[in-house]
């Protein structure tokens, strides 16, 4: 999770041949939901390019409706290689997460572990190290010790910065992140 969501537990038919412009926009968000499912990334795409407009243009649409839209069209365009737009929803999601929680909520640690993922797929290590310590800055405060996304964060920035070299620094946080892994899972666990 480059994008934290539960994509497993959705069970959406796409219609045939639907135009987006014809579905409700609760339709538009499970075929949204389908398709990312699928690997259909340009349906994705187009159902929630549409699904945005719709939520922007009315006024009763919560942060939250918008920063979720905004995090699956993030994933779309992530997939696609539109990394650029996939940065700029990643920062809206960051955004919203911070009005909708404050501070110090692990949905605001998600947000930054998703943009400093597209900040790595994008070449910028030093904007990626910054988000995923502030992930897991954040993670460490809010979670307990062995939650696996408190493991996740330390995967990741080890990974990050094995791949900058950072051999001794990677090697502690991987270490982590296995440490965490095993206290919750045991250790057999993959």
């Amino acid at each position: 999770m480059f994008l934290c969501v539960c994509l497993a537990t959705a069970s959406v038919s796409l219609p045939a041949a639907a135009v987006a412009s014809d579905l409700s926009t609760d339709a538009l968000g499970d075929s949204l939901v389908a398709s990312l499912r699928a690997g259909d990334f340009p349906a994705a795409l187009r159902y929630g390019t549409q699904k945005l407009g719709r939520q922007e243009a009315e006024p009763a649409t919560t942060p939250l409706e918008l920063a979720t839209t905004l995090a699956y069209l993030s994933l779309a365009r992530r997939n696609l290689g539109r990394l650029g737009e996939a940065e700029s929803d990643a920062r809206r999601v960051l955004g919203l997460m911070l009005e909708t929680y404050g501070e110090d909520a692990p949905n605001v640690a998600t947000a930054l572990n998703n943009l400093a993922s597209i900040l790595k797929d994008r070449g910028d290590g030093l904007g990626a190290e910054a988000a995923f310590r502030a992930s897991l800055e954040l993670r460490a405060r809010v979670l307990r010790a062995d939650h696996p996304h408190l493991a996740q964060s330390w995967n990741n920035l080890g990974t990050l910065l094995l791949l900058q070299g950072d051999a001794a620094s990677a090697e502690e946080m991987l270490r982590r992140a296995r440490d965490a892994t095993a206290a919750r899972f045991g250790e057999d666990h993959d």
